[in-house]
């Protein structure tokens, strides 16, 4: 299944990107002394850094430091350790990107473990959003939490307006949780749920190793 792009640009992805960020700190409950004691690395699990892909999706996708080194070393340090700082445990941080530049995508596991999926706040009715310029759909793939956004597309000749979700989302995110560990996925620029899910699959495989 190919990587779609997608079409929409100006403010919308703006907000997307700034999305991404906020969702997950909001997704993880706050974790202090005992409890983030109690969520620690055991022994004989690999760390946080360690279940992180090079690449993903057959090389679809690949870590940013591999097409700029600077660049992706400097924003996946300061992500790991700006999350690992606020939640009180180890996080780690990947970001990857496909080859043509369009997709754009993070994986963050942490120690903090799991909690409410919110990537947007509370899911409202579609012809609200939809009056707004956007859609968002919050379901499961293969068990795990996703939430989509999706741009609106206006009515031709005043016909009826076309299911955006038909088409590749402007953002997804999805969260899962394993033995106390979190995995969150987050992309844009086309990538799809399943997508993501099968990502942070090859991630978890990494963590079970």
């Amino acid at each position: 299944m190919p990587i779609k792009r997608s079409s929409v640009v100006g403010t919308i992805s703006g907000v997307v990107v700034l999305g991404g960020v906020v969702a997950f700190t909001v997704g993880l409950p706050h974790l202090t002394g005992d409890e983030a004691a109690a969520t620690s690395t055991s022994a004989d699990r690999p760390a946080v850094a360690d279940v992180l892909p090079e690449s993903l999706l057959g090389n679809r996708l690949v870590r940013i430091a591999k097409v700029n080194q600077s660049v992706g070393d400097e924003i996946e340090k300061y992500g790991a350790s700006t999350l690992s700082h606020v939640f009180g445990a180890d996080t780690a941080v990947a970001r990857y990107v496909s080859p043509d530049g369009q997709v754009q995508f993070s994986i963050t596991v942490s120690d903090a473990g799991g909690g409410l999926f919110l990537q947007n706040g509370p899911p409202s009715p579609r012809q609200i959003t939809e009056s707004q310029g956007f859609v968002v759909r919050t379901r499961q793939v293969d068990g795990v939490p996703c939430s989509e956004l999706f741009a609106a597309q206006p009515a031709a000749d005043g016909g009826k307006a076309p299911d955006p979700t038909k088409g590749a989302p402007v953002q997804v995110q999805c969260q899962t949780e394993v033995d106390g560990r979190a995995f969150n996925g987050y992309g844009v620029g086309g990538i799809s749920a399943e997508q993501t899910v099968q990502a942070l699959d090859e991630s978890i495989a990494l963590d079970r190793s």
